[in-house]
């Protein structure tokens, strides 16, 4: 049997019940029994937690995938896990993210069922926007039962900006990769192997690729309890939509909890044009233009600093031209400028912005502030 190989790249897929809901979890090939928490409803709502687990984690590694060539499915190998029966894989859920300019992406974790007989309901959602140019990617975070209300991780440019646990948002310079200071959605998301085609439809206007799969395709034991589906964009070959739903008992649900595991994930807003939407207490980026000299540039949050060899006179008169010029509107009683330097003031709706310039010894020295009205 040919496989439809919808990525090529090799990748650790994950039993993805057993990590949102915090339980051991070890090779497909063997029981996915785990560890018995002391108290499951501390173990359901502490995996949704992403103070103690950041992004839900892929736990099961699949095969390599990346040789496409003819494959004997019938009998596999005695030391390899058994998969799905279909001829579909998506070993990588996040393939083809890096090919779009932008897009929101949902990932929706629920539980509802009983831990210990106790009735109990669980909630976790994540959404990014993404945006490559400018760079913008700002994660948020919702997970109520634990206490997490609109937890925020975001980059913007050289940027980065947390806000959690409702304390005030703290910023600084992104000295990580990008994808490890905010994680990606999708890679919370199980990959599988063997999935069932549907058949090719349309959503949301996307050409895609329908499959259904198990969870032999996850590769999990209780292939009976375990529900998924996914929509694989034709062209891009990234998933616009993936849902499972889960219900026990089950070995990876824990021994005294019983319910049902809903994930969902949706793609939307592909292409569109990205706003940071951070919250309104992070310090603002400074949004100018400078001089064609400046040199000894240094920005962090909030404000931006550097030397020109231009005379006062002219830095300021550039300011003044190009800022007018980006919808920002002076604010005449500061602006005060002589042959030494000066300072000008404007706003654009809540966002405020000074211009300090002052120069000495042949060197002007400049410093933009940003700040937002009434923070």
């Amino acid at each position: 049997m040919r496989r439809i190989a919808i990525t090529t790249a090799a990748i650790a897929t994950a039993a993805i019940t057993a990590s949102v809901l915090g339980t051991g979890c070890t090779s497909s090939s063997t029981s996915l029994g785990g560890s018995s928490p002391s108290a499951a409803s501390d173990s359901v709502v502490s995996s949704l937690d992403p103070s103690v687990t950041g992004s839900l984690t892929p736990l099961v590694s699949a095969p390599d995938t990346s040789d496409t060539s003819e494959v004997d499915t019938a009998t596999p190998a005695t030391n390899e896990p058994a998969f799905g029966g279909g001829d579909v894989d998506l070993p990588d859920p996040s393939a083809g993210l890096t090919s779009l300019s932008s897009y929101t992406a949902t990932l929706t974790v629920t539980f509802d069922g009983t831990s210990g007989g106790a009735p109990l309901q669980v909630r976790r959602t994540e959404t990014m926007v993404n945006g490559v140019d400018p760079l913008v990617r700002v994660l948020t975070i919702d997970a109520p039962a634990s206490g997490v209300v609109a937890d925020v991780h975001a980059r913007v440019g050289d940027f980065i900006f947390v806000r959690e646990q409702g304390g005030s948002c703290t910023a600084g310079s992104a000295l990580v990769d990008v994808d490890s200071a905010v994680a990606e959605p999708a890679l919370s998301l199980s990959g599988f192997i063997g999935a069932t085609s549907i058949g090719d439809e349309t959503l949301d206007g996307i050409d895609v690729h329908h499959v259904s799969f198990d969870g032999a395709a996850l590769g999990l034991q209780d292939t009976n309890t375990v529900e998924g589906q996914a929509w694989i964009a034709i062209d891009g070959g990234y998933v616009i939509r993936y849902s499972v739903v889960s219900t026990g008992p089950a070995a990876f649900l824990g021994a005294d909890t019983d319910g049902t595991v809903t994930i969902d994930y949706v793609l939307s807003a592909i292409g569109a044009p990205v706003v940071a939407g951070l919250p309104p207490d992070c310090p603002p980026i400074v949004d100018a233009v400078l001089v064609d000299d400046a040199t000894d540039i240094e920005a962090v949050p909030g404000s931006v600093s550097y030397h020109s060899a231009k005379a006062a006179a002219d830095v300021l008169a550039f300011h003044r031209a190009s800022l007018s010029s980006a919808d920002w509107s002076p604010t005449d009683s500061v602006q005060i400028a002589d042959a030494a330097g000066g300072r000008l003031q404007f706003h654009r709706g809540a966002e405020q912005l000074t211009v300090v310039v002052a120069s000495e010894d042949g060197i002007t020295t400049v410093v933009l502030l940003a700040s937002m009205q009434g923070l």
